[in-house]
């Protein structure tokens, strides 16, 4: 069967393509079969010389039996239906197909982009990166988990109690819980903008622009009246202290000028009525002498702390002149 002209031609210039790439040499001394091309023409084959007589003993001394070309060369080339065809990219893409994973690279992006799709990252022991001048360590196992930056300055949750932790300067600052937020010191973030807790601006001392420190301020006063007469000596009055806190002052107005001296006794619910050996003034009893009033803000071997729920008893010890005073305690609340 005669091998159809144009599969012939193209043929002949695959032999020829790999004839320059080893470098062979055409022999047109052997004698070549002709045929006609459609138009009558003749054709004419270039004739060769076998590759097997091609050696170094036939004066060939640059090839070698690796450099040949060889029958199984030549039954590749034929195995070709169309000679164009080249397997070298679909063996690329099969390489590539089969070992896609030792090809893989990713750039930052595509590797943070493949972290953030997994559902679940699962992580174990101490993670450190060292940037600059600072050293941060996240801890995600054992102990309580939590982020140091530097030596003195971290965060952690504690497992046990089930809150988070904020220490600067090896110390604890801040505790936050499902109780809610735990802090010694609370203080504005930015200048003169204040700290508000719940709609209430606390600023400067105040709240809601009153000054609390103020309202820890408070009197406990109680009036003496002889009823138009020199007060007598005696208990002459008592009262209960409404809030824990602590005498910062005692003070006596008179409605003349004369002479009194007035101690107090106090004592508990459980222990009522109050008795001398109770005194809370030592021996520097509230005292006017020879004048219409009095202050003392030392108190001198006083008891000043007050407890809620206490009773004070008013005593004259003496008086001399004065019909009416005013008895008045400053007190700070505790």
């Amino acid at each position: 069967m005669t091998m159809p002209t144009d599969e012939r031609l193209r043929l002949e210039r695959r032999i020829k393509e790999l004839e320059d790439q080893l470098d062979m040499e055409p022999l047109h001394d052997l004698e070549s079969s002709s045929e006609l091309d459609e138009h009558g023409n003749e054709l004419h084959a270039t004739p060769y010389q076998a590759t097997s007589l091609k050696n170094a003993a036939s004066g060939y001394a640059g090839l070698t039996g690796a450099t040949k070309l060889l029958l199984a060369h030549m039954q590749e080339v034929m195995a070709y239906a169309d000679l164009t065809d080249d397997p070298i990219p679909g063996l690329i893409a099969t390489h590539a197909a089969i070992a896609a994973a030792h090809h893989a690279k990713y750039t930052n992006n595509e590797a943070i982009a493949a972290i953030e799709g997994e559902a679940t990252l699962a992580l174990d022991g101490a993670i450190t990166e060292i940037h600059g001048d600072a050293n941060f360590t996240l801890s995600i196992s054992g102990g309580n988990p939590g982020m140091d930056v530097g030596a003195q300055d971290w965060w952690e949750y504690n497992r046990a109690s089930d809150y988070f932790s904020w220490f600067i300067n090896n110390t604890e600052r801040a505790r936050l819980s499902a109780a809610g937020l735990l802090a010694d010191t609370i203080t504005e973030l930015h200048g003169a903008a204040g700290v508000t807790v719940e709609g209430v601006l606390v600023k400067d001392g105040l709240v809601d622009g009153i000054d609390v420190a103020a309202l820890d301020a408070a009197g406990i006063p109680l009036i003496i009246d002889g009823s138009g007469s020199e007060i007598t000596d005696g208990i002459k009055g008592w009262v209960e202290v409404p809030f824990d806190c602590t005498i910062t002052a005692g003070s006596l107005f008179a409605d003349q000028s004369g002479s009194i001296v007035v101690d107090l006794w106090v004592d508990s619910y459980a222990n009522y009525p109050p008795t001398d050996a109770d005194s809370i003034t030592a021996s520097a009893p509230l005292t006017i002498s020879g004048a219409i009033k009095s202050t003392d803000s030392t108190l001198t071997g006083w008891t000043k702390t007050l407890t809620k729920g206490q009773i004070i008893y008013y005593n004259v010890d003496s008086c001399t002149t004065i019909e009416k005073v005013l008895v008045s305690l400053l007190v700070t609340r505790t």
